[in-house]
């Protein structure tokens, strides 16, 4: 005989909406640990490439190239020094803790002064390609406006930084010398070299 069934006595067996609701949340806490283990492994290689730097700027000093940081002059708390460049080394620095999760690319510039005495300085840059257009209306205000938007709406999640339009002269061109305005190009500008060659693959 089946069990009578009181009015207002919850089911046992779960509808349907209750399943694909569980579903959904467990489905969501997964991707949010997922989010954070991301997040936590980022932050540790961070954290490694911190020391590595820092471990790097201590080998350098103890071969006579202490660090030279070139923003205390600007703030006003260290006098400029002069010094001829003999090397250039490509690096990257990693953000400050607390700020960010992207890298920035740099120079190591290795400078010896005219008292023999060496020091090295580590320059920011942002490395870049340039994009040509062959539309007709290129030098058009409203037609640079919406290629600028359109590349930063489109590329920004690659690492896009900025988008600047600039002018250059095509020295293939016979009468190159004799151009006062270049061809229009659109400069795409990032924070590393790994970001711009991600959306370069893209564009390409």
């Amino acid at each position: 005989m089946p069990p009578k069934r009181i009015f207002g006595q919850a089911q046992k067996s779960s509808s349907r909406y209750q399943r694909q609701m569980g579903k959904s949340s467990h489905s969501q806490r997964s991707n949010t640990t997922e989010e954070d283990e991301r997040v936590s492994l980022l932050h540790k290689k961070l954290e490694l490439k911190r020391r590595k730097q820092q471990q790097g700027d201590e080998l350098d000093e103890r071969f006579g190239y202490a660090k030279y940081n070139y923003k205390s002059v600007l703030e006003g708390e260290e006098k400029s020094r002069r010094g001829w460049i003999f090397n250039i080394m490509p690096t990257t620095v990693p953000p400050e803790e607390g700020t960010s999760t992207t890298e920035q690319s740099a120079l190591n510039l290795y400078f010896l002064t005219s008292t023999g005495t060496t020091f090295k300085s580590t320059i920011l840059h942002a490395p870049y390609f340039y994009l040509l257009s062959s539309s007709p209306s290129v030098s058009s205000p409203h037609y640079q406006e919406t290629v600028i938007s359109t590349l930063l709406r489109t590329y920004e999640g690659s690492g896009l930084k900025s988008v600047e339009v600039a002018y250059l002269q095509d020295l293939d061109a016979v009468n190159h010398l004799s151009q006062t305005d270049g061809r229009v190009t659109f400069q795409l500008s990032f924070d590393n070299v790994q970001q711009l060659m991600d959306t370069r693959s893209q564009v390409m």
